[in-house]
């Protein structure tokens, strides 16, 4: 169960990290390393160390995805960091599915609304929506 704080943090830097997405489609590198640099000073190193085993699966959707240029970057780089506040494999999983389906809607509805067809979406808001619930 995560307490007060965490939860205050992490709204924090989910609002801080969503509106410069949503504002330019930019996320930047300060604001993710100081939502790490929280997450480290909260839990120390055990939030960082006890998520390695997973990052060969999120090195592999990243290859993925990259290539075939789906996300950005800083989006790639904010589930990194996000990474850290899950405890297993099936957490993460969840939540990145999670994610995925609250950003499938938005663009279907997107979609629906303006009947344009390929648009932008700013993913970190849907990033922080599919962790939320994930976070202990």
């Amino acid at each position: 169960m995560a307490t007060q704080l965490d939860l205050a943090v992490f709204l924090f830097f989910a609002l801080r990290i969503s509106s410069s997405d949503i504002a330019d489609y930019t996320i930047r590198n300060w604001d993710l390393g100081y939502f790490l640099l929280s997450i480290f000073i909260r839990h120390g190193s055990t939030a960082i160390g006890s998520s390695h085993k997973y990052f060969i699966g999120l090195a592999l959707i990243t290859t993925a995805v990259l290539l075939s240029n789906w996300v950005g970057a800083g989006d790639i780089k904010l589930l990194l960091v996000l990474t850290t506040l899950t405890s297993n494999y099936e957490e993460w999983l969840a939540a990145v599915i999670g994610a995925l389906i609250f950003a499938g809607l938005f663009a279907l509805c997107q979609l629906l609304w303006t009947r344009k067809t390929g648009a932008l979406i700013a993913m970190a808001p849907f990033l922080f929506l599919g962790f939320i619930f994930q976070i202990r």
